[in-house]
């Protein structure tokens, strides 16, 4: 069966929008590499790490086990103006339970 990107993406906004989701993640393009970030209802909850992969499995244990790759667009757009030059400080709430950081993976 084959299934649109439209389909898809309503369906994963559904699940957002209607509680069915504990952690979501997102691979947002950056000049430092791909940073996967996550964030629970609360927050950003997970490192937001150039060229690592996300772990679901490390996700699920760590703050529920709905994990969903869903559009993390208040946290792209913030990174978005931080590499352009345009912010100096972020205003994402932060998930207490987790730990948020901005870093490059060792060579």
């Amino acid at each position: 069966m084959n299934v649109t990107t439209d389909l898809d993406a309503r369906f994963r906004a559904a699940a957002v929008r209607e509680g069915l989701v504990d952690v979501r993640f997102d691979v947002v393009a950056s000049p430092v590499g791909d940073l996967h970030v996550a964030a629970t209802d609360r927050g950003l909850c997970r490192d937001l790490v150039s060229g690592k992969t996300t772990g679901r499995r490390q996700l699920a244990r760590a703050f529920g086990l709905r994990v969903l790759r869903s559009p993390l667009d208040n946290v792209r757009r913030e990174l978005d103006e931080y590499f352009e030059g345009h912010r100096r400080t972020f205003d994402l709430p932060l998930d207490p339970a987790g730990r948020t950081v901005l870093c490059r993976r060792p060579a």
